[in-house]
């Protein structure tokens, strides 16, 4: 009986911790902006300085739909697009450019076509989780985030 007792109580504690795990590392909805919410330095749109306030709506939209985190916010995450190069400093600087929506992303997935990140491009961004599908060169010294 005892037996029975410690592999039910070891059964339970697996299976708690897997959906508490499920829910902790579950994937943040993405806010969906697109090449065309971005600021570009070129007409070829390589060269990323910034986002327009068409992408910051898209991420308070996105906001509402999205789950609670621990903090009572509701994050959500943000696709470079591909084709994307570099990011120029202070593209996303917080304290710069719609620090309010700027703090509702917590995830940033980078495209496998980006080579680098400037200076400061994620200062004062509360970011959590960073997808890279390359190697960039970053300069560490001053990625503040």
């Amino acid at each position: 009986m005892q037996l029975k007792r410690s592999i039910f109580a070891v059964i339970s504690l697996i299976l708690s911790l897997t959906v508490f795990a499920s829910l902790a590392f579950a994937a943040l909805p993405d806010a969906g902006l697109t090449q065309d919410d971005f600021v570009y330095q070129d007409s070829e749109k390589t060269t990323l300085v910034g986002i327009k306030t068409s992408g910051t709506q898209k991420i308070v939209e996105a906001s509402k739909s999205a789950p609670k985190d621990t903090d009572g916010s509701s994050p959500v995450a943000i696709t470079i697009p591909e084709g994307t190069k570099e990011i120029l400093k202070d593209a996303f600087n917080g304290n710069m450019r719609g620090s309010y929506e700027l703090a509702l992303v917590k995830e940033i997935i980078f495209p496998a076509s980006l080579e680098v990140i400037n200076t400061q491009a994620f200062q004062f961004m509360p970011l959590t989780i960073l997808n890279f599908k390359s190697q960039p060169t970053i300069n560490v010294l001053h990625f503040f985030i």
